[in-house]
Formats: C-alpha cells, structure tokens, sequence
C-alpha cells in the first residue's frame, strides 16, 4: 500500500494524472490534489522561458514583463550573460550595454563614439557637448553660438581672423562690410539703421547649438 496526498493507494495505482506512469510516494508532484510526474507537471503548469520555450523548473528570471531561464537572458547580439539590473532593451529584445550603446545610440560627429547622455545638435549632425568645439582654437562653442564654414563649428573670433576681409587701415577682422569705390574696405559704422532691420547687423545673434538628454 501506498500513502500519498493524505490518501492510500495500490502501489499500481498511483500514477501520473497525465501520463499513467508508476510513480512513487518519494518522487511526484502535485497539482489540485492529483499525482503528476516531474516532466509532465513541468509542461503543464510551470512558466515558460521566453528565449526557449521550455519549462522553467526552478526560479525563473525575470525581466521585461518576461520569465527566462538564468542562462537564456543574454545579449541579443553577442550572447554574454545579463542580469536583471544590468542590460538595455530595444525592440523587445535585451542588450549589453557595449551593444546597445553601439547599434543604437546617436554617434558624436567629433569623436565618433556614442553619446550616452547628453546630446548636443548642431550643424544637422550631433555631438558630445565637450566634443562641439571650434575647430581652430578648440573652445567649446556650448551655449555661446557658433560660426560655420564648409561644415564646420568656428568660435566668432576665429571665424572673423580667418575668413573675414581685413580692414586697409588696421588689418583688423571686418565684421560688416561694404566697398568704398570697389578698392577699399573699410569698418562698417552704422548711426542709423532703417526700419526693415531695427538694428545694428553687426550685433546679430549667433545660431546655438540645441542640447536633449539621449533616449535610451
């Protein structure tokens, strides 16, 4: 006689509820007050791994909404191992850090490497904040404006000493020009400025480079 789930049985008797296999008294699982084997209690009731879809028999992991074997929560793209606090999600599907800094963050048009954090846009391209610099001296432009050549960040004294027309008389930078009888460029000076512009053209503001925190 055999004594399980508080009952008796005929040692032939207890068997698997699913698939009538022998079982004994020291070896089954149970289910709703009925004798399971441990493969078909496993298929039957525990949770499912979402990378392999097999049973997971014993504390599943879980992450993204999702339960997973320990060793199937891997890097989508390289295989390395990820734990629950540690990895990055894109497309239902999780990361490494390496990887998803690397296939899915905006890449810094100074230093080519992904911007993590911050991300400045100027120029149509994007950048680490310290990497938009002007391209002579090396300053960082940030929130001060910019000039721009061929593509290029330049602070507005170095824009002005490299590009600019030269004064005849100083050989200082012109900011504002105008040709005196097509020969001679001379300092613009401005003492009254027509209505359509309201100001002195040489105060004009700079464009400034625009800073969002990068989406993860």
């Amino acid at each position: 006689m055999v004594k399980a789930l508080g009952k008796n049985w005929h040692p032939e008797c207890f068997q698997c509820h699913k698939c009538h296999k022998v079982l004994s008294p020291d070896n089954f699982m149970e289910k709703s007050g009925k004798p399971y084997c441990k493969e078909d209690y496993h298929k039957l009731f525990s949770p499912k791994c979402s990378e392999c879809n097999l049973p997971i028999e014993g504390t599943p992991l879980v992450a993204m909404g999702r339960q997973w074997h320990p060793n199937c929560f891997k890097c989508f793209q390289c295989g390395v191992p990820l734990s629950p606090n540690n990895f990055k999600e894109h497309d239902g599907k999780p990361y490494c850090n390496k990887h998803f800094q690397e296939m899915f963050l905006p890449k810094c048009y100074g230093c080519k490497l992904p911007i993590a954090d911050k991300v400045l846009k100027a120029l149509g391209k994007t950048w680490h904040p310290e990497c938009f610099a002007c391209v002579q001296c090396h300053k960082p432009l940030g929130t001060d404006g910019y000039r721009e050549k061929d593509g290029l960040p330049y602070c507005d004294f170095d824009y002005h000493a490299l590009f600019s027309p030269k004064c005849a008389a100083c050989h200082a930078p012109i900011r504002e020009v105008y040709s005196l009888h097509d020969t001679l460029s001379i300092h613009l000076l401005i003492t009254e400025m027509s209505d359509s512009y309201g100001q002195d053209m040489a105060s004009r503001a700079l464009p400034v480079p625009t800073l969002q925190q990068t989406v993860e």
